[in-house]
């Protein structure tokens, strides 16, 4: 793969579909927290960059691996767990939606997340 060069925010969007800016913000958060390092062929903009662009080859599946990995060690950062205590007011507040939701354990439409719970809080989960 040629190197990356992003010569503008409208390049860098076309590219990525990512400013320009946010683009260089999120690589410096990686780099930032160790989860990212330059290597002997590429560096990190380039892994990222490979990772947003998403064209699997052998190589660039390693660096979207990496970068994979990197990103869900933010976990903590970007996502913020519900306590399961509280319900949004307007589904309190609507009696059209309540009745559906008052004794729901918390599952949308089938849909499972893996999430990171402590032993006192993770039976209010199940199901």
């Amino acid at each position: 793969m040629e190197r990356l060069t992003l010569i503008d925010n409208e390049d860098c969007h076309n590219q990525l579909r990512m400013g320009k800016d946010a683009f260089a913000r999120l690589v410096n958060i990686l780099r930032g927290t160790c989860c990212l390092r330059n290597s002997a062929h590429s560096n990190v903009e380039e892994q990222v960059a490979k990772f947003l662009h998403i064209r699997f080859s052998e190589t660039i599946s390693c660096h979207f691996h990496q970068v994979l990995r990197a990103i869900i060690s933010l976990d903590d950062v970007f996502l913020k767990q519900p306590n399961g205590l509280n319900c949004p007011q307007e589904i309190k507040d609507n009696t059209k939606f309540w009745s559906y939701f008052k004794d729901c354990i918390r599952a949308i439409d089938g849909s499972h997340f893996c999430v990171k719970l402590s032993n006192d809080v993770v039976q209010r989960y199940r199901g």
